[in-house]
């Protein structure tokens, strides 16, 4: 068991009445007030951070013409994986297949159980470099639709930090273009080899897919860029900036909830109403107790 709040004795397993047995105290209502005033304290901080983490959400998705539009076209890139990169027809005898370089090529290579096969190809002596050459390919397509997902990720996580995630995005479609103009290299040279070596056996012609994902990724970033640069303007509830920077120095110890008061933050007119509040009990109570004895004294007569 516990000890008592008031006089720090030993409570034992049968002092279960509502009073100390050895002081008196109540221990129900002991220090209920103090009590009742932290946990408003802690409300009061609780609900500003809420407040403040749905302002900088909303401003990050809805807060301007810019940030809808930047949320927009956070996807484009990868719808843009929908268009073939390129194309691949296998032609052997009593056997021809064709293949896009695309999320839906990918899915049918996948389907057939040809993916697999197809990429064990450039270990072989014969076909080997036709085959590293696809390799390369489809490595690079993986890869620029990875920075898509993590573009689309980092846009959706903006609220963290509206300009660190907006240059972060900036970063990530510049890299993604990057390898969007490597495929389109390794796809002309794919293209290339399989014409010299494979001619009868393999036809690769190139699509505009992976143009379109660079163009893509250019809008994203030229939308990143100017709300990197103009930012969004929050608009938070007076106070709450000040209630989380208290809410963060009570959680490194560097003030006490003692210390502060209740309300920790209310503006002029708040105050005003307070005080006015505040004023119109105190005349009620003391017209109570006016009445009261008032009536104790007819009473007594």
């Amino acid at each position: 068991m516990s000890n008592c709040p008031a006089c720090d004795k030993h409570l034992r397993l049968t002092d279960w009445r509502p009073n100390c047995p050895h002081c008196g105290v109540n221990l129900t209502f002991y220090d209920f007030e103090e009590r009742f005033m932290n946990d408003a304290k802690y409300t009061e901080l609780g609900f500003a951070k809420i407040r403040v983490k749905i302002a900088r959400l909303k401003a990050a998705f809805i807060g301007s013409k810019l940030a809808v539009f930047r949320l927009v076209v956070c996807i484009l890139p990868l719808v843009s994986f929908m268009i073939p990169y390129s194309s691949l027809v296998v032609k052997f005898p009593f056997f021809t297949r064709s293949y896009s370089l695309s999320i839906i090529g990918i899915i049918d290579l996948l389907r057939d159980g040809a993916l697999n096969p197809l990429l064990k190809l450039r270990y072989s002596d014969i076909f080997g470099e036709v085959f590293s050459a696809y390799f390369l390919c489809m490595l690079f397509f993986i890869i620029t639709a990875f920075f898509a997902v993590l573009a689309v990720l980092f846009t959706i996580c903006s609220f963290i930090s509206i300009k660190k995630m907006s240059a972060a995005v900036c970063f990530i479609s510049f890299c993604a273009i990057v390898c969007a103009s490597a495929d389109i290299f390794f796809i002309h040279r794919f293209g290339s080899i399989a014409a010299h070596q494979m001619p009868t056996l393999i036809d690769v012609s190139a699509s505009f897919g992976a143009y379109i994902t660079a163009a893509a990724f250019v809008i994203v970033i030229v939308a990143n860029y100017i709300l990197y640069k103009n930012g969004i303007k929050i608009e938070y509830k007076p106070g709450d900036l000040y209630r989380v920077e208290i809410a963060k120095k009570l959680k490194l110890k560097e003030v006490t909830l003692d210390e502060l008061p209740l309300p920790i933050w209310e503006s002029e007119e708040e105050k005003i109403v307070r005080l006015r509040l505040e004023d119109e009990d105190n005349k009620k109570f003391q017209a109570r107790n006016e009445k009261g004895r008032e009536s104790d004294k007819n009473g007594g007569e």
